[in-house]
């Protein structure tokens, strides 16, 4: 499922991109819960909405600016459309590492199109909990440890999943995946979520606020500290 925030003071715009957007996920047979706003700032009500944000920056840009900021902090996954006109916000795009620069002139094949990439990038997993199936997407995954005996996974909204699988199971399923880390042989860490590294002790932090304090084994700590090298906190 993918939550997404289309923020713009025009309107008609706001529903013509709405309407795109939502059109297509139906078309894929993808959950997605859509959110539109007129004012930047009331993005902050509502952190959840993060997974896709379309910004328009035409209106007090120090301000928007900002807000990508804090909004890309929550969610380090989201991906961020900027919508201009002007080319002069380039560089902001840029700066922020938006995933796409949009004009207010809709051109409907190249969203689609972006929008595919995303659906693509985002891989599921699929796993038994509870005797239930469960189909989420990598990227929702915080973290998975094993404790008392048993395995669970961490999402990034808080929720916890048991598992049947182990923690070597998950390795396996998890291979080609470029977003995990394994720091002890009871831990998998989504790298995204990690909020920080003193060189002793990894902190994950989910989106709804929740941390996790992960301590990598020693025979690990060289390769924990070559993954994170690059990654600022």
């Amino acid at each position: 499922m993918y939550r997404v925030s289309i923020c713009d003071e025009n309107q008609f715009f706001r529903d013509s991109l709405e309407k795109v957007i939502r059109c297509y996920f139906v078309a894929k047979g993808i959950k997605a819960l859509i959110k539109c706003f007129e004012k930047s700032e009331c993005l902050l009500k509502y952190p959840d909405y993060t997974d896709i944000v379309f910004l328009g920056m035409d209106r007090n840009r120090a301000l928007n600016l900002d807000i990508a900021r804090i909004l890309h902090n929550k969610n380090p996954n989201m991906y961020l459309y900027i919508i201009s006109n002007k080319y002069t916000y380039l560089d902001d795009a840029m700066d922020l590492k938006a995933f796409r620069y949009l004009s207010k002139t809709l051109d409907i094949n190249r969203i689609i199109t972006s929008l595919d990439m995303i659906v693509s990038l985002d891989n599921s997993i699929s796993f038994m909990s509870n005797y239930t199936m469960i189909e989420i997407k990598e990227t929702e995954i915080a973290c998975i440890f094993s404790k008392d005996r048993r395995t669970f996974v961490l999402t990034d909204s808080g929720e916890y999943y048991p598992t049947t699988l182990t923690i070597k199971n998950w390795l396996c399923k998890l291979s080609d995946s470029r977003h995990f880390l394994h720091p002890h042989y009871s831990y998998i860490v989504n790298k995204k979520y990690i909020h920080s590294f003193d060189g002793r002790v990894i902190t994950l932090r989910c989106k709804d606020g929740k941390t996790m304090e992960v301590y990598p084994s020693q025979r690990r700590m060289t390769q924990v500290r070559t993954a994170l090298t690059q990654n600022r906190f």
